[in-house]
């Protein structure tokens, strides 16, 4: 195969040539071990990224939540005709988000 390609053939030179140079090997091992540890560094980057993304969904989501039950605390009070300062207080909305549900 080398005979026929001349860039497997100078591969396999390379490689031989490496074989029996103790310092290309070392500069070859040293720069295999840097781009795995490259490598390794974006996978763990990348986990994190995840793990943080994943956090900052669950707590949009509860805070979403919150939104919802607070609005439907308003709702059910504005429907009792509650006065607007109580339902504020209760429902920790403000009085341009309980007028928005009131229309």
């Amino acid at each position: 195969m080398a005979s026929v390609n001349p860039k497997i053939d100078k591969a396999v030179h390379v490689l031989e040539t490496m074989c029996h140079d103790k310092k290309a090997r070392a500069e070859y091992l040293s720069r295999e071990m840097a781009l795995h540890d490259e490598a390794t560094r974006i996978e763990e980057a990348m986990a994190e990224g995840k793990a943080e993304g994943r956090a900052e969904g669950r707590a949009e989501g509860r805070e979403e939540g919150k939104v919802a039950e607070r609005t439907a605390i308003a709702r059910e009070m504005l429907m009792d005709n509650e006065p607007i300062d109580k339902i504020m207080r209760y429902s920790k909305l403000t009085k341009e988000e309980i007028l928005a549900i009131k229309m």
